[in-house]
């Protein structure tokens, strides 16, 4: 070890004096490619990682890049801590470093200091670094953008962090930076919007910042596009109970259910971003939704029946979404000849309509049936039973021809409803019942796609491993699922099994 801290040592001196810093530097990263973890925090507690920063000061690419690696090698053995406090100058030069990934280097650092929030705070008080962080929010390399927007979020989710961030120096270049471009703004919007999630105290300096307002004025903006992605951007606070009582009291669900309510003057993509934001509270909060906003629920099962198919498939895909959790399939069974109804559409569009209109409805009703063993109670398992008995005259038959067809999408929607349906203990009773369904599921030369397989084998994998599947199926046929899934997705039966099976 002290040979290899003396070598260490004069490799360094050579660099920091200019000699040859190319031939060295990559002499360095050979050396680090090779040396233990144990060695390298050693050596790392014995240098001046300054002199590596230096080399970064240069125009020479292969300098630039060598540079890089070895800084990516050696920081990360560093407590994340020590990073900040010995080489936080450098760091801040580092991110203005004309270079991208100079800056995604340092900015990866942050994000490892990021998650010891005492480290956190640490950065609070390097406002030039922060600064320079919100530039990289701006640029045009996402991949950087993203890496910045995510330390920001991380430092929102401190008290100090959000002290800071809404101080007013950040807070103006963070406002001034939303004039740049509509892409710029709505990546700040994101971030604020997700501290916004992360505490109460994150959503009020947010509001007071006036970013969260403008984030939903942008909703009246008249630009189509806007109005999308600030809703689908708000949706996401409308998740958490302290975002969903701001924007009641903002005013926005009202003037959702009014837009709603004004369907034939709304646009039609703007429409089907209302009921995805309904969809998406109603899944949260479905008596709520279901008592406050009835207007939007009548519309929501009324487009179902529409005849423009696209939103038919929205309306059909927001039941489903709302009923694949047990709050929302109680709130559903309360609207019982609604629900009648969404069953028929199902039932018509599976028998009658076009592969893509197919699979939209097997996924709805995928979601419908969806019912986990930790929450499987009667009432709900009768619930489930009762909507699975609409699909058709002979459900389990329908499905198992479905997965039949040779349309991979259709194919895998099927399969998926089937996962579901093999779950609850009535959906073993009916496989059971179904011939040939069995012999389906053990052949694996039905299946080329790789995703097909996959499900097909994770559905034999649920009938083998099911506490009540021997008592329904029998020994001799768990055996056998168990076998298969011994085998493995990719088995392949040999020649000699072949022949054995014939013989």
């Amino acid at each position: 070890m002290a040979k290899n801290l003396e070598w260490f040592q004069h490799n360094f001196s050579n660099i920091s004096v200019d000699v040859d810093r190319v031939k060295y530097l990559e002499e360095l990263q050979i050396a680090l490619s090779t040396s233990r973890k144990q060695d390298l925090t050693a050596i790392v507690a014995n240098l001046q990682l300054g002199v590596v920063f230096d080399c970064l000061n240069t125009t020479d690419k292969s300098q630039i890049e060598l540079t890089i690696a070895v800084l990516k090698k050696l920081l990360p053995v560093l407590d994340p801590c020590d990073v900040i406090k010995l080489y936080g100058v450098h760091l801040g030069r580092a991110l203005e470093h004309p270079e991208i990934e100079a800056k995604k280097l340092v900015i990866s650092e942050l994000n490892r200091a990021a998650k010891n929030h005492s480290v956190l705070a640490l950065i609070c008080n390097e406002t030039p670094l922060l600064l320079s962080v919100i530039d990289c929010v701006k640029a045009e390399d996402l991949s950087l953008a993203t890496v910045a927007a995510n330390f920001l979020e991380e430092l929102g989710k401190i008290l100090d962090g959000i002290r800071v961030l809404f101080h007013p120096v950040l807070l103006d270049v963070l406002k001034k930076s939303s004039e740049e471009s509509d892409i710029v703004r709505f990546r700040i919007y994101e971030i604020i919007v997700k501290i916004s999630i992360a505490s109460i105290q994150g959503l009020e300096a947010s509001a007071n910042s006036g970013l969260l307002i403008n984030l939903l004025n942008e909703l009246q903006s008249g630009d189509i596009l806007l109005q999308l992605t600030s809703l689908e951007t708000v949706t996401k606070l409308a998740l958490c109970d302290h975002g969903l009582r701001f924007l009641k009291e903002k005013g926005l669900l009202n003037y959702a259910q009014e837009q709603l309510a004004n369907s034939e003057s709304t646009n039609n993509l703007l429409l089907t971003g209302f009921i995805k934001f309904f969809g998406n509270v109603a899944q949260t909060k479905p008596e709520e939704v279901f008592l406050e906003y009835p207007s939007v629920l009548n519309l929501v099962f009324n487009l179902c029946d529409s005849n423009d198919p696209i939103l038919s498939n929205i309306a059909l895909e927001t039941v489903g979404f709302i009923a694949s959790n047990p709050e929302g399939k109680k709130a559903l069974n309360q609207r019982h000849s609604e629900m009648q109804n969404v069953m028929k559409i199902i039932e018509r569009t599976i028998a009658t309509q076009p592969t893509e209109r197919k699979v939209v409805a097997l996924n709805v009703l995928s979601n419908i049936l969806q019912l986990d063993v930790s929450v499987q109670t009667p009432e709900l398992l009768l619930l489930t039973k009762n909507y699975y008995l609409q699909i058709s005259q002979n459900p389990m038959k329908t499905l198992k021809t479905i997965c039949e067809k040779p349309f991979t999408e259709l194919k895998l929607a099927g399969l998926t409803t089937l996962s579901k349906i093999v779950v609850q203990p009535w959906g073993l009773e009916e496989v059971k019942k179904c011939s040939g369904l069995i012999e389906y599921f053990l052949d694996r030369n039905e299946e080329s796609d790789m995703n097909c397989k996959t499900i097909k084998y994770n559905l034999v994998q649920i009938i083998a491993e099911h506490p009540l599947a021997r008592s329904i199926f029998g020994s001799d046929i768990i055996s056998k699922f168990q076998l298969h899934v011994k085998q493995g997705i990719c088995y392949v039966q040999s020649k000699t099994e072949v022949m054995f099976e014939a013989t």
